[in-house]
């Protein structure tokens, strides 16, 4: 039986000067064109004055024009931008199912090549097929606050759609809140994905570097899920936000509850 969702405590609206105190750093993959709707929310998002813009173009150079092009609508709404170059997308064989550890890894690699280089005091993942409200951060501000190490949008999962990508448990993916009946109020979480994120960056450091792996009744955990159990383990609180509901590109509600296999919810 699913366990009760305990939902945090009241949190205080994010002030001026909190929003622009802190410095932010924004990071994002990019391997396709789909990615017009991260350039799109980053237009037009609500984004504090002291953030830095970390862009990893995994597309093998194909879109370097396209993302010269945007930097230049987006320049003055960040303090600085960091281009790393990471060579061709991950490519699955032939018949191969979506999520994989060969893809997990290939993710992880890259964020392993960025997460290290960042000196800002918080980071935003953004991954380039979530599409989150347009103010969606300063409600994850709202939650950065005491021993809080992750505060999160709520998307529904790739692998299980009627579910968000959360879990409640704090070992597993499982336990995981239907997406269509979340509680009002930000509640705690086990783990949560890693596509709309908000990190402290200090936590992140100190759990370098990130790994996925099979979990011994086969199912995968990604950079995200491992991320979430270090953290947890150093008593870090994670909570997800229900208010900041994302777009997951290409993932609709089932018609019926998806069946749900003996590996983990996935990303």
């Amino acid at each position: 039986m699913p366990s009760a969702i305990l939902v945090a405590a009241p949190f205080l609206p994010v002030t001026e000067t909190t929003w622009t105190a802190r410095s932010y750093a924004f990071v994002t993959l990019w391997s396709r064109p789909a990615a017009d709707a991260v350039l799109d929310w980053l237009a037009n998002a609500e984004i504090p004055p002291q953030s830095f813009l970390y862009w990893v173009d995994n597309s093998g150079g194909r879109l370097a024009p396209k993302l010269g092009s945007a930097w230049g609508r987006l320049c003055s709404r960040f303090r600085g931008l960091v281009l790393l170059s990471a060579g061709d997308p991950y490519q699955a064989r032939r018949g191969q199912p979506y999520l994989t550890l060969a893809r997990h890894a290939h993710v992880t690699a890259l964020y392993n090549q960025v997460f290290p280089r960042i000196r800002e005091e918080m980071v935003v993942t953004l991954e380039d097929d979530i599409r989150p409200p347009i103010d969606g951060l300063r409600k994850l501000v709202e939650l950065m606050r005491g021993d809080v190490a992750i505060a999160s949008g709520v998307y529904r999962s790739r692998r299980n759609p009627d579910y968000s990508c959360a879990s409640q448990d704090k070992a597993a993916w499982s336990d995981v809140p239907r997406f269509d009946a979340l509680p009002p109020k930000p509640f705690e979480v086990g783990m949560t994905g890693g596509g709309f994120a908000l990190i402290a960056n200090r936590a992140l450091q100190a759990a370098l570097p990130l790994r996925c792996n099979t979990t011994p009744d086969g199912g995968l955990m990604a950079w995200d899920g491992n991320l979430a159990l270090d953290l947890t383990a150093a008593g870090a609180r994670l909570l997800v936000h229900p208010r900041v509901r994302c777009e997951h590109l290409g993932v609709q509600s089932a018609l019926r509850p998806a069946p749900v296999d003996r590996g983990p919810f996935a990303v």
